[in-house]
């Protein structure tokens, strides 16, 4: 009797890892547990004012899609904004990327645990929290930066010392 009991319970335990492993193996061990880990801002290496080609100011800034991206003044905000593709573009032509501020994974909303998985954008990152999502971002790429696209605007400081004939 006890063999019997032992191996029910060790098949159990099979079955149970075996499932696991599977679960696991789409990445999404993690997803619905609670983190108080904050991840670092990426670095970025943007030295040139999207609209302007002027050089930035590190006081004016937006956040958009988990990136920060400086300007030279507050108006060219704006206008990266409506064009933000094109922008991201020419960033990426002269070797720039932004500084990547995500904490969640665009997919599926959890907190990012870390940054090994990516996907390279002109002028930017995108972090993801697992493999599976980097497949389905990948398969609906517009969808999720639209998702991520929620404009949070920094106040920006008076800015002095510039001379802006009336590009704004």
């Amino acid at each position: 009797m006890f063999s019997s009991i032992s191996r029910v319970i060790t098949s159990a335990i099979t079955v149970a890892f075996f499932a696991g492993s599977l679960w696991a193996s789409d990445g999404h061990m993690n997803h619905g547990a609670k983190s108080n880990k904050q991840l670092p801002a990426v670095k970025g290496s943007q030295k040139v004012c999207p609209i302007m080609k002027g050089k930035i100011n590190p006081d004016v800034f937006t956040k958009f899609q988990g990136q920060k991206i400086y300007f030279c003044c507050p108006g060219c905000e704006g206008k990266f904004i409506k064009d933000s593709e094109s922008k991201f573009a020419e960033m990426k032509s002269r070797g720039e990327v932004t500084e990547n501020i995500q904490t969640v994974c665009p997919v599926s909303g959890e907190p990012l645990e870390d940054r090994n998985v990516s996907v390279t954008l002109p002028g930017r990152k995108v972090y993801l929290c697992c493999k599976g999502c980097l497949k389905k971002f990948k398969k609906n790429k517009e969808v999720y930066l639209k998702k991520m696209s929620v404009v949070k605007k920094q106040e920006a400081k008076a800015h002095s010392g510039y001379e802006h004939h009336g590009h704004h």
